[in-house]
């Protein structure tokens, strides 16, 4: 994975102009996948964070994975893992446990707490149709569908 100075090197460039566009990129919701982004090096939202994030705004897989460059499974695997933390976050598991008990880094663990937060707030159909089957809603629902 390259960093942003390779990228400015390899284009013949600044880093001024790398961060400049990768921010405008960030800004459209597409994630460049640098070093930084990838590995969650530095002071930006996680990718795992930005890929839930898309999906609690009501992307479908497709979208995201076009967006962010990571596959089908690896969405799953972020959904799962941001549903692990939330069910334990409202069993009160402090953030450290969470981490601990999921294996995910306490910036993540803290960004996906956020997450919870604003989309509690603001409301998400997404957020419903995780948390509905950990609350222990009926299994045999179709989840999207009316009966």
């Amino acid at each position: 994975l390259l960093i942003q100075e390779d990228l400015a090197l390899l284009l013949t460039t600044s880093i001024r102009t790398i961060q400049r566009d990768i921010r405008e990129m960030r800004n459209q919701e597409i994630i460049v996948p640098t070093r930084g982004t990838i590995q969650d090096i530095g002071p930006t939202v996680t990718h795992k964070t930005k890929v839930i994030e898309l999906y609690l705004k009501g992307y479908e897989y497709t979208e995201i994975e076009q967006r962010t460059r990571h596959t089908g499974d690896a969405i799953k695997r972020y959904i799962s893992g941001f549903s692990k933390v939330i069910l334990l976050f409202q069993q009160d598991f402090t953030p450290i446990q969470i981490r601990e008990l999921t294996n995910l880094s306490e910036k993540v663990v803290h960004e996906y707490l956020a997450l919870f937060e604003t989309y509690r707030e603001i409301g998400s159909d997404r957020l419903e149709q995780i948390l509905t089957p950990l609350r222990g809603g009926d299994p045999d629902d179709k989840k999207g569908g009316t009966q």
